[in-house]
């Protein structure tokens, strides 16, 4: 004999509208497996429909969600029945294609080294798309990938070069030697800022072509003896020197009190005031000449001697 398993054909016979009757017959004969459900039919407790179908998934890209639910009017509850056991709804994970990761710069990094050594220059730094990067489709950062600025320094040091050199001098007698001289300057540029000057001699000689007697001997002062050390030892020149500069010695102390007495004495004449500042400056001049040539007469003979130790080298 067959069981009730649908108790919407129980609720048939109540209504008078179920022609077989040994499907409630059934169970008052004891062979109905599960009475459960005639009895809480009989006593209004619901009962879950059907699951609905999966809804759409939550996102539309990357991992989301489905959910699907159900209604507890299978039958509905009613009076003192129970309310349908279980859950309404269920959700489980949906995973589509991911999802397009649009690009972000980073950080700017710090300025790199100025590109000059001096004076002005640049200053580089970059950023990169990493934060995130493009992935999946994504758009690419926009903007620049590279700054600049610029970076000023010291002045920058400027090493001297030479001039072209000047014409050569005149032949000359030195040292028994005829030679002649030129030279050239530091000055294209002139060394400025911490530069270098310029290398090798700014003075140059050589010998010249023509006897020794075809060169005029150069003029010496008759109130000087500098002529006379041209080929002396040092320390001879250092006596010669002295000698000369005890014959040129004046007491200037005396000098000064004659001087000052002459002057100083009482005349109510302008012109004896006059003589005797006049006469006291044609006192002083004579030895002031006498020490001026000597001093260009030596100035003269060290030159010389000068340009000898240039050409030897």
């Amino acid at each position: 004999m067959g069981t009730v398993s649908d108790t919407n054909k129980v609720e048939d016979y109540l209504m008078g509208t179920v022609s077989d009757t040994n499907k409630v017959g059934d169970y008052h004969m004891g062979i109905v497996s599960d009475s459960n459900k005639v009895e809480d039919y009989l006593m209004g407790a619901g009962g879950w429909e059907a699951w609905g179908p999966w809804g759409a998934c939550s996102v539309t890209c990357g991992t989301g969600s489905i959910k699907r639910s159900r209604k507890c009017d299978s039958p509905a509850q009613m009076g003192g029945g129970t309310y349908c056991e279980g859950v309404t709804s269920e959700v489980t994970p949906c995973v589509l294609t991911p999802c397009a990761v649009d690009g972000m710069w980073g950080s700017w990094e710090q300025w790199g080294v100025c590109s000059a050594t001096c004076e002005s220059g640049l200053q580089l730094r970059n950023r990169t798309c990493d934060n995130p990067a493009p992935n999946h489709g994504g758009i690419d950062c926009q903007g620049r990938w590279r700054d600049s600025t610029i970076c000023t320094l010291s002045t920058c040091p400027v090493h001297g070069g030479w001039e072209s050199w000047k014409s050569w001098s005149a032949c000359a007698l030195v040292n028994r030697n005829v030679r002649r001289t030129r030279c050239r300057t530091c000055t294209k540029p002139t060394p400025a800022h911490g530069g270098d000057y310029c290398p090798h001699r700014p003075r140059q000689s050589e010998n010249c072509d023509i006897p020794k007697s075809a060169v005029r001997r150069p003029c010496r002062c008759p109130l000087s003896r500098v002529a006379e050390i041209k080929n002396i030892s040092a320390e001879e020149l250092i006596v010669l020197v002295k000698e000369i500069k005890d014959e040129l010695a004046v007491d200037v102390s005396k000098l000064s009190k004659t001087i000052g007495k002459k002057v100083s004495a009482r005349d109510s004449r302008v012109s004896t005031k006059t003589i005797g500042v006049v006469g006291s400056v044609l006192l002083i001049i004579p030895f002031v000449l006498v020490i001026g040539l000597d001093c260009v007469n030596l100035y003269r003979y060290f030159r010389n001697e000068q340009d000898k130790v240039i050409s030897l080298q």
